[in-house]
């Protein structure tokens, strides 16, 4: 395996690393007759779930047999001489709270390839070449252009031996503290972000977003958090797709499972009313007389598409949020 040479993609084999976009970028190469000129690509890692039908396109793929192979079971030597020998690394990940692949990969003098989503760019900086993690021929050509460009991968690859400095835990911790220190110690503003700390039936998590394609039923709801006695103002944001169409739902705010409601409103949106930027959707202003243990913001889509993207509860009369359950104010995320 060592001796030929191959690309490397660390990862637990699962749809969220995005193996597919890779399988895709090679089928490509191959069908416009330049797979000869890639080298094989190596997935490391063990199969995670919805990954099946993907794994047994690679197998029974005529274009594609004997350029991808899997390995598991690797250990830390192994791994690192896999690291040490590979041409250079990719990682195509849908969303990555981090990515320690890419961290690893260039600490150890690797050019890189990944996603452009999430914290990536944050780990990779300007040492990393970055491609939308949806498009198979960006991959193919870029995978392309650094195999077959030995002069651009050595570039590549000395400017990551020259410039990167590989991030401690100490310093981690460090930066971590120092934002705690410096949070509102009685935030009046609770921000929530659907695709992270809301629930869907009928929509899919993309990042911190929640996206739902013309199926009725609840699109978001959540959090089920604690509020004390106060007046609040609710705002939700919303993407436009670019495939806008009409859409029709409609947005509550309730607690106790829904059997206690706030408010109520019936919305609609044509696509001349959506615009290329994120908006504010709803503001509604409601009361809450008394302590509340599992507040939920829902939204019900009964016609059309529609991407949530954030949620806001101010607290009006500036007393704070409180959670009840615990005693202690929330924070989930402040500026």
């Amino acid at each position: 395996m060592l001796e030929k040479p191959y690309i490397l993609f660390v990862s637990t084999i699962e749809r969220r690393k995005n193996h597919e976009v890779l399988y895709r970028a090679y089928h490509l190469l191959a069908r416009t007759g330049r797979i000869d000129r890639m080298p094989k690509l190596v997935f490391v890692g063990m199969p995670g779930w919805g990954v099946g039908d993907l794994m047994k396109d690679i197998e029974l793929d005529p274009l594609t047999r004997g350029m991808i192979v899997q390995l598991n079971q690797v250990n830390d030597s192994e791994l690192r001489a896999l690291y040490d020998n590979a041409q250079f690394c990719v990682y195509p990940s849908l969303y990555e709270g981090w990515g320690l692949p890419v961290g690893e990969a260039l600490a150890l003098g690797k050019a890189v390839v990944a996603s452009d989503r999430g914290s990536l760019p944050e780990v990779g900086g300007d040492l990393v070449q970055y491609v939308d993690p949806w498009d198979p021929e960006a991959w193919a050509e870029t995978m392309y252009g650094l195999a077959t460009n030995t002069s651009l991968l050595s570039t590549l690859t000395d400017r990551v031996r020259e410039n990167y400095v590989p991030r401690k835990w100490e310093t981690c911790g460090e930066v971590v503290l120092r934002e705690l220190s410096n949070l509102p110690d009685t935030p009046n503003t609770l921000r929530l972000y659907p695709g992270y700390q809301m629930s869907t039936q009928v929509g899919v998590h993309h990042g911190p977003r929640i996206v739902g394609f013309e199926e009725g039923g609840f699109l978001m709801f959540g959090p089920h958090l604690s509020l004390q006695p106060n007046r609040y103002r609710v705002k939700i944001w919303h993407e436009p797709l670019a495939d806008a169409v009409e859409t029709a739902f409609w947005v509550d705010f309730v607690s106790d499972r829904g059997s206690r409601s706030y408010y109520r409103q019936e919305l609609s949106l044509s696509p001349a009313q959506q615009h290329c930027k994120e908006e504010i959707l709803c503001t509604f202003e409601i009361e809450v007389p008394l302590p509340v243990e599992d507040f939920e913001i829902r939204c019900w889509l009964t016609k059309g598409k529609l991407c949530l993207c954030r949620v806001e509860v101010d607290a009006i009369g500036g007393v704070g949020l409180v959670d009840a359950a615990q005693g202690k104010r929330v924070t989930i995320a402040t500026d």
